[in-house]
């Protein structure tokens, strides 16, 4: 019983928020205005091909000798992707490094020390990217951190 007079209150009122214009009536009525994308045709130009950031927090352990690999992240020229962490202990030797695969030699390395630091690149072409950690020791550290692309 309280649901048929539920029904019957909610039509007129459905009937009145028509006719006052608060319900469209078509798909056009109902279509968002249009919001320039960064790169896209009528966006602001300082931002054509350039995205947001996105900042992830990691953290983890690595024994001397290892590396920790994150990604890929997809990045345009112009993008910075940047890593900053703390470590113990802090007389182990860390670097950081933005690759463009998982091989130590297409690393772009950045010594840090005394338990923290980090780095940042802008993005010379589009691809796709990693943030690497390398410990070279002498001692397994522990690390917490945040890396923003």
């Amino acid at each position: 019983m309280v649901g048929r007079r539920l029904r019957a209150l909610a039509k007129p009122l459905v009937a009145l928020a028509v006719a006052a214009g608060l319900f469209a009536s078509s798909a056009a009525a109902l279509a968002a205005p249009a919001i320039p994308v960064p790169g896209s045709p009528g966006a602001p130009a300082s931002q054509a091909g350039v995205s947001p950031n996105v900042v992830y927090s990691i953290n983890g352990s690595l024994y001397s000798g290892y590396y920790a690999w994150y990604g890929p992240y997809y990045e345009n020229p112009g993008n910075q992707v940047s890593i900053n962490i703390s470590y113990n202990p802090p007389s182990s030797t860390v670097s950081v490094g933005l690759c463009t695969s998982t091989s130590f030699n297409s690393c772009q390395w950045v010594q840090i020390g005394a338990g923290s630091g980090g780095a940042t690149w802008t993005i010379p072409s589009p691809g796709n990217y990693y943030v690497d950690i390398w410990n070279q020791g002498p001692y397994e550290i522990n690390y917490t951190g945040y890396i923003s692309v």
